[in-house]
């Protein structure tokens, strides 16, 4: 019987490389930060001697989306860290728990990962408005972003700038 741990699947738009994360929710409980865990699917016909990373950032909003007009973003982004995904043959390949088992399902084409947020990670956020601001709700969200190194940032079909 199954313990039905939960999953999260994001795929890019071709359905060449594929993302599972163990979880979204990330504790910092003052000793330590949960790395942050999921395996990655890529078709290797697809991939040819490129490079896989996989990145973790937030961004910031500071205004709403309905008045972003002619290219202007109420909202930065702030890269924590970025790793290389190595793919390994399947007898290198080592992890426990959900990813183990997602290994197993996934077959040759899948490879672990783990990146371990840096301490300095801020574990909370608060953007405080100018002397004229306004009280809105400021908020912060996490994106694990994935993608082949020699695609530009942002294109679609490499699944960059996906939301988890």
């Amino acid at each position: 019987m199954t313990d039905g741990a939960k999953v999260f699947k994001k795929s890019s738009p071709n359905g060449k490389i594929t993302a599972y994360l163990t979880r979204r929710d990330f504790v910092d409980d003052l000793t330590r930060t949960w790395p942050v865990e999921g395996v990655v699917v890529v078709d290797h016909e697809y991939l040819r001697g490129r490079k896989v990373f996989v990145r973790v950032s937030i961004s910031y909003r500071y205004g709403r989306e309905e008045d972003e007009v002619m290219g202007l973003n109420f909202s930065k982004e702030f890269v924590l860290t970025k790793c290389e995904v190595m793919l390994k043959r399947v007898e290198e390949r080592k992890a426990g728990g959900t990813v183990a088992r997602l290994l197993e399902k996934l077959g040759a084409e899948a490879c672990p990962f783990a990146i371990l947020l840096p301490e300095n990670a801020p574990p909370s956020v608060t953007l405080e408005p100018g002397a004229e601001g306004t009280k809105e709700r400021r908020t912060v969200s996490g994106r694990q972003e994935g993608g082949d190194k020699e695609r530009k940032k942002g294109r679609e079909e490499d699944g960059v700038g996906k939301k988890f």
